[in-house]
This record gives C-alpha cells, structure tokens and sequence, in this order.
C-alpha cells in the first residue's frame, strides 16, 4: 500500500465502487484507485474531497492530510475510530446518564 498525493489545487477526488476518482477542474477522469492501494491520501494546496468520499475514507481508516501549496502543514482528517467501537459507543451513552456520572464524581472525589 502506499500515500496518494495530490499537488494541484485544480483536481477533486470523489468515490465510486471501492475506487477513489481523481478528476481535473474540467472533470475529466485522471486517475481511478482502489481504497485497498491507499495508506493515506495527502493533500496539497485547494484541491477539493467530496463528502462521501471523506466518509468512505473514514471508515476504511485511511487518513487525509492537508497541506498549504508550499507545503506548510494545516490538519489531518482522522476517524478516530478504534477497534473497541462497542466500548465507545457504551462509554459515550453512560455519560449521558446523570446517576452514572454522580458516582464517578463520588468516587473520584472520595479518593
């Protein structure tokens, strides 16, 4: 597998069947990759990602790294998705529940 990097401004990458579509400002295609050849996708200067696009790379665990055209670093687009997606999602829920929380806040204060 390997980085995919994007250095003109004018292309905009979109998805379609496992593939990421990489098209000029006039939308022709330039480039067709499978997801399962791509490690991490960087991004310099204005080029544009679709949406669902972004969404598929998320859940593949395929990072977006975004760089000026000089290639002064701006942010990276992560998941954060880990392998324990179950724990997270019952990590998430209890911090809703206020009783919960109460006796953490118990304990950690008793402590």
């Amino acid at each position: 597998m390997a980085d995919l990097y994007i250095q003109n401004s004018s292309c905009s990458l979109s998805v379609r069947e496992q593939r990421v579509l990489v098209r000029n400002e006039e939308q022709i295609l330039l480039k067709e990759i499978s997801f399962n050849l791509i490690d991490n996708i960087l991004v310099f200067g204005n080029a544009q990602l679709s949406t669902q696009l972004l969404k598929a790379l998320a859940n593949r665990d395929i990072f977006v790294f975004y760089f000026s055209s000089k290639g002064e670093f701006l942010f990276s687009f992560d998941s954060f998705r880990k392998e324990d997606f179950e724990k997270q999602r019952s990590q998430a829920r209890a911090s809703f529940d206020s009783d919960f929380c109460l006796g953490v806040a118990r304990k950690i204060a008793a402590a």
